[in-house]
């Protein structure tokens, strides 16, 4: 299979996994730190909060239920190494918009003042507001204010909760009575009869690795082991029948796919390729 193929049909894969990512990952995992701890008594924060000013540093600040965060900061100049940036401009200057991601644990919480540690981010301090709708965060000695966002509502059978995490690329099945024809009789030429296990090997190496989040806020979020990301957002279409859009404004990025989703595991198909994830 030549490189120019295996490209083609990673782009055909299920979400946004499978979209070339269009920003700039500063993103900071810990999964391998054993001594992380869930946060406790912080449900309150959890949701995407939106800085007012549009020129502040940081755009949004956005926690979990499963201890993520997920923080959007302007920046004057691409930092060291980056290969793709969203830019945007502020009069003639530009702005680069760069995703910061990771876990988080709660280090105290006294009345609605938090603390919070951000893995390999650092400290901050977030006071909530007496009405559960507005925050102040201090950062870095600067303080920030920002509103809570509208979420996605849960729905009777807890669809959206179930979605609501961050899942672990586990894999990719091709399912070959929706797979073209002209495409496989290409690939049966180049591989023979094992060809659907070969195409299988070699889209799965590309999404070893990964991970996908899915927040109440409409955030839907793709970090990439090579430190790429994908930062857009989704709604239900028809969430009776498990269909879901979701889409990247600035580049037009996005589709429709169908979701089946459990307490552990999360299926995406879109065409002919079959995602699964898992918690």
């Amino acid at each position: 299979m030549t490189n120019n193929s295996i490209f083609r049909a990673f782009m055909l894969m299920a979400i946004s996994l499978f979209v070339s990512a269009t920003f700039v990952s500063c993103e900071k995992e810990s999964g391998d730190d054993d001594n992380n701890t869930s946060p406790t008594g912080n449900s309150a924060l959890v949701g995407k909060w939106e800085v007012g000013d549009s020129g502040a540093e940081y755009g949004s600040f956005e926690f979990t239920n499963d201890s993520k965060y997920i923080i959007t900061q302007r920046v004057s100049s691409p930092p060291a190494g980056a290969r793709s940036l969203r830019a945007a401009t502020d009069g003639q200057q530009p702005v680069y918009i760069i995703i910061i991601f990771g876990d988080y644990s709660q280090l105290n919480n006294t009345g609605n003042l938090f603390e919070l540690d951000l893995k390999e981010f650092g400290t901050i301090s977030i006071t909530l507001g007496n009405d559960g709708k507005s925050i102040t965060v201090i950062v870095n000695g600067e303080t920030y204010t920002a509103s809570k966002t509208e979420e996605i509502p849960s729905t009777s059978n807890d669809k959206t909760d179930l979605l609501c995490h961050t899942w672990e690329f586990k894999e990719y099945t091709i399912i070959e009575d929706l797979f073209p024809e002209d495409e496989k009789e290409w690939l049966i030429r180049e591989d023979g009869n094992e060809w659907k296990i070969k195409y299988e090997q070699e889209i799965n190496a590309y999404g070893k690795g990964t991970t996908v989040t899915f927040t109440k806020a409409g955030t839907y979020f793709v970090s990439y082991p090579n430190d790429d990301v994908f930062n857009a957002q989704w709604e239900w279409e028809n969430i009776s029948k498990g269909t879901m859009k979701y889409w990247e404004e600035v580049y037009n990025d996005g589709g429709v796919v169908t979701v089946t989703v459990t307490a552990t595991t999360l299926e995406v198909q879109k065409d002919y390729v079959l995602t699964k994830l898992v918690r």
